[in-house]
């Protein structure tokens, strides 16, 4: 084999995996696991909390006994962008989890939002929350008086309305 056509073949090599280490990459980071076109609710009692990158992960038991994996973001996500800690998922607490479940048809989802026993609820994905319109639901804002809204319509000029 003469030397070019050598070349050419580790040329082609080194970019074959380099597609397929991306397009595996972009998989996991695209969550493709689960079915984000629609959510479920379940509930159970949190068994094991793993605090570390890449992602969180919490085991949940439900009443059936089916022991769920529940993957959530990244823990600087958690902790910087939302100031969620460790310490919000007790174990032993019973939660309702709302989130993506898997697309293979396992007992695992993506959780978005969790409504402890306690009372407290943790936001977990803001984002996906607030595209959904599962904040209305908890009260973190005021509902809009719908008269205040028509009037402001009304009486907006200018470029800066709202």
């Amino acid at each position: 084999m003469n030397r070019i056509r050598v070349l050419r073949v580790l040329a082609a090599n080194v970019c074959l995996g380099g597609v397929l280490a991306s397009s595996s990459s972009l998989a996991h980071h695209a969550l493709i696991a689960y079915d984000n076109s629609r959510t479920i609710e379940m509930r159970g009692v949190i068994e094991e909390v793993f605090w570390a990158n890449p992602h969180v992960r919490l085991v949940v038991r439900a009443a059936d006994d089916t022991v769920w994996d529940l993957e959530g973001p990244p823990v600087n996500r958690m902790e910087r962008d939302s100031g969620i800690r460790r310490e919000f998922f007790p174990v032993g607490e019973e939660a309702v989890f709302t989130g993506f479940p898997s697309r293979r048809g396992e007992p695992s989802m993506r959780p978005i939002l969790a409504r402890l026993s306690s009372g407290q609820t943790i936001v977990m994905e803001r984002q996906r929350v607030e595209r959904l319109g599962l904040l209305d639901e908890l009260a973190e804002r005021p509902a809009l008086d719908s008269g205040q809204v028509e009037e402001a319509i009304r009486n907006a000029n200018g470029i800066f309305r709202v």
